[in-house]
């Protein structure tokens, strides 16, 4: 029984001194100035239109490659995030990315957060997920919130806020890396007006490698529902005239 004591002790002992009791959540560009990665996104999307309805099935395949340079201001880093080739398969059919080449570059701290946005071009979301400044526990909550004109699609409300939150749920090894884990949930404020109804809703998972400070994956599943209504008919009474529903899985892996 001692010596079952002994070593639950020693397991328990392990397990805890495994696992920082906080950790500081940053990039480390200086070790990692160059990242691939490739982004996979499936959508499964079924709308009407007019009375008419229809489903389709896509997918969108990126190769992603990621650079980073050093600065005269000390933390701060230039990042260029380029596509460097595509494909998008459209119920079986599979064509080429127009957007081969594109690119974003941004100025960027240690923590993601981006100070400035050099060029315009498709913002990988997925890649800019920002931590906070200070170190964190498990279960520490943080998070942002963004807001959409929506005033010429809906008569009574002009704002459409999207609220992104992160919970830091604690740490795993990923293909053979210690990561911290943290949940990402995303919704808006529903949209319930007499012309418009619409609601975005997700989650996600990240594994960050802490010690190396890098991305190693990013996964997220997002539900869209819209409803658009009009009386411009001969009744003047309230019809759909466009109702979408989609749903969204992204797959953001370090190559």
């Amino acid at each position: 029984m001692k010596r079952f004591a002994i070593l639950l002790f020693t397991v328990i002992s392990i397990a805890v001194m495994a696992n920082p009791a906080t950790v500081k959540l940053e990039y480390n560009f200086e070790n990692n100035p160059f990242q691939a990665f490739q982004m996979s996104t499936k959508t499964q999307t079924e709308f009407t239109m007019f009375g008419m309805d229809q489903k389709t099935g896509s997918e969108l395949i990126l190769n992603i490659n990621r650079e980073a340079q050093k600065t005269n201001r000390t933390g701060i880093y230039k990042v260029k995030n380029t596509v460097d080739s595509g494909k998008i398969i459209i119920q079986g059919k599979e064509s080429k990315y127009g957007g081969e080449g594109s690119f974003t570059e941004v100025m960027m701290d240690r923590t993601g957060k981006i100070l400035e946005n050099i060029t315009e071009g498709k913002e990988i979301t997925e890649l800019q997920v920002n931590f906070p400044d200070k170190a964190v526990k498990i279960g520490d909550v943080w998070g942002t919130k963004a807001r959409f004109d929506i005033s010429d699609i809906a008569q009574d409300q002009k704002n459409l806020e999207v609220a992104i939150t992160f919970i830091f749920k604690g740490y795993e090894t990923y293909r053979g890396t210690k990561c911290a884990v943290i949940e990402s949930r995303f919704e808006t404020n529903r949209v319930n007006d007499r012309y418009l109804k619409l609601e975005i809703k997700g989650n996600g998972k990240i594994y960050f490698a802490y010690e190396e400070g890098k991305m190693l994956s990013n996964f997220s599943k997002l539900k869209i529902d819209l409803d658009l209504k009009s009386d411009d008919n001969k009744d003047r009474r309230l019809a759909t005239v466009f109702a979408l529903s989609v749903d969204m899985l992204t797959q953001l892996t370090s190559m």
